[in-house]
């Protein structure tokens, strides 16, 4: 063989040596949440030689393929995953800031099928339409999150936006939790007060002195799905999760003119000065959908108000304080006329009774009966609203165990009874009406009795958490309307807990790491975890055991 076919058998040999030796890497990029392949997206590969750091960059093809080719041997190489709408992600990461695994190629090693789950920000997005399906642009979108005050549901603006020409709108890089969606959409400026925050226009009209609204015809404030408030579905967005398709309907409304006069029972006569309100049904008092109206000598106009069904409740302070309440449904456009007798408040005289008195001996006069309005309704912490406090009462018990509530206004009530924690409500009724499941109604008529029954044989529960670490443990009544059925304790370090004095019947047992305080009374929140309670019994002047895991949070 001639020096050159030598020469060109040994780089022949040389380049068939090195192409062996040299590894090769495949995979598909998929969304983490979805599973669908991600095209376009940049995958770039990096090692370290010695003093050098080596890195080769492609794009993942329409199905979310890649590869790289002719890659030297070595350990370490770190794979990342960058794009639109992606948190650089690298192979391994669970979460967009958890640690990565390196990957080790040996020589000749083909490594395939390297799937990285992309993590994608965070992503909320639908559009906003009206009755017959038409994109609304232009329409504010608030994303909201839940805080919780006293055990109530108060939302509060985390991010807003505005739907494009097609009614699109998106939220990016929100937070992981639970979110609800309110629109407002776009009104004529002399209808958008009316529309959105009908409170706070009453309020300055009060302070003017006189209001300049007419009736109005457009979109009033919605929440996702398309509801009022206390209607409203959280969204739960994860880490790196994308949500599509949060569509909500908005309908277009004609308001109405609502008249009427207060009428003293007594008398047969108008009076005033009187405070008139038309509270929603379902809404809180203070809410800002509440519409208020100051009389002067008994007749009211309202302009403006939204179809609907509400409580129409009038009040005259003074020496002898009136108060009435009527429920009225407001129908669209028009004017409609509803008249309301206002009677003197009442006092209700009540009794505590121990179902076996030899059971207990408690000190009567350290008690107290207070009835508070029955499940407030969550609240839109971003609008203004009237900050009127709902009705109560409160009477002190007597060594005999009688107490009287002062001057009650027809609402409704449910009862606490405090300064008895051996002790728990058994049975209650007003007259002839049960007044414990359903709650206790006053509609202005004459007072009847009331007699709460008291029982003292409470179980109790013992428990243990098997992982994790909670901190704060939860037993909810299968009545869930039964609020003073709701106890919560602090775990030990260790897991344990115990509940003493527990109202026997069936409960479920929650445990969580740091939940918002009182949330639990909120179904909203509660209807996510219902799967994961652990179910019990209480039996009287007996105790359970039961082991429970910790509920994650996310």
């Amino acid at each position: 063989m001639t020096r050159l076919g030598i020469l060109l058998a040994s780089l022949l040999l040389q380049s068939t040596v090195s192409q062996d030796t040299r590894a090769s890497l495949e995979g598909i990029v998929v969304h983490d949440t979805t599973g669908k392949p991600v095209a376009k997206a940049s995958v770039e590969l990096t090692v370290v030689e010695g003093p050098r750091v080596v890195s080769r960059i492609t794009t993942s093809g329409a199905d979310g393929r890649f590869s790289f080719k002719e890659l030297p041997a070595a350990e370490g190489y770190q794979l990342v995953v960058t794009g639109e709408g992606l948190w650089p992600t690298a192979y391994g990461q669970r979460r967009s800031y958890g640690p990565w695994t390196p990957i080790n190629l040996t020589a000749g090693q083909r490594l395939t099928d390297v799937r990285i789950n992309a993590h994608a920000i965070n992503q909320l997005s639908g559009k906003v339409v009206d009755a017959e399906g038409m994109p609304q642009s232009g329409a504010s979108v608030f994303a909201m999150r839940p805080t919780y005050v006293d055990g109530r549901r108060e939302i509060q603006r985390a991010a807003n936006t505005v739907t494009n020409l097609r009614g699109e709108y998106r939220f990016t890089n929100l937070p992981p939790g639970r979110y609800y969606i309110r629109v407002s959409p776009r009104n004529d400026a002399a209808a958008d007060d009316l529309l959105t925050n009908p409170a706070l226009h009453d309020r300055r009209s009060a302070l003017n002195g006189s209001s300049d609204a007419k009736e109005v015809e457009g979109y009033p404030v919605v929440y996702h799905p398309g509801v009022p408030i206390e209607e409203a579905k959280a969204i739960p967005l994860g880490d790196g999760q994308v949500v599509e398709g949060i569509d909500i309907r908005v309908a277009r409304t004609r308001t109405t003119r609502v008249r009427g006069s207060v009428t003293d029972s007594t008398t047969g006569r108008k009076i005033g000065p009187a405070e008139v309100q038309l509270l929603p049904v379902a809404s809180s008092p203070d809410s800002n959908w509440v519409r208020y109206f100051r009389s002067k000598d008994g007749s009211f106009d309202m302009r403006a108000v939204l179809p609907g069904k509400y409580f129409l409740i009038a009040t005259v302070d003074g020496e002898r304080p009136l108060a009435g309440r009527i429920a009225v449904e407001i129908r669209n456009g028009g004017t409609q006329t509803h008249d309301l007798t206002v009677s003197p408040v009442i006092d209700i005289a009540g009794r505590l009774v121990l179902e076996n008195p030899a059971a207990i001996s408690p000190n009567f006069s350290l008690a107290a009966v207070k009835i508070v309005s029955n499940f407030p309704q969550p609240i839109d912490g971003t609008l203004s609203r009237a900050r009127s406090n709902p009705p109560l009462s409160l009477g002190l018990v007597k060594e005999d165990g009688t107490f009287t509530l002062p001057r009650v206004v027809p609402w409704d009530y449910r009862l606490v009874v405090s300064g008895i924690p051996v002790a728990y409500i058994k049975e209650a009724r007003y007259g002839n009406s049960e007044a414990l499941s359903n709650g206790l109604r006053i509609d202005g008529t004459a007072p009847q009795p009331l007699e709460i029954v008291l029982a003292a044989d409470g179980g109790g529960l013992n428990g243990r958490i098997l992982e994790g670490k909670a901190s704060r443990v939860l037993i909810v009544p299968e009545q869930r309307h039964r609020q003073d059925l709701y106890f919560a304790v602090s775990a030990s370090s260790t897991g344990r807990f115990q509940f003493a004095n527990i109202p026997p019947g069936r409960y479920k047992v929650f445990a969580w790491q740091n939940p918002a305080e009182g949330a639990w009374t909120d179904p909203d929140y509660l209807e996510r975890f219902e799967s994961q309670g652990t179910a019990v019994e209480i039996p009287s002047d007996g105790s359970e055991y039961v082991e429970i895991r910790e509920i994650p949070l996310g």
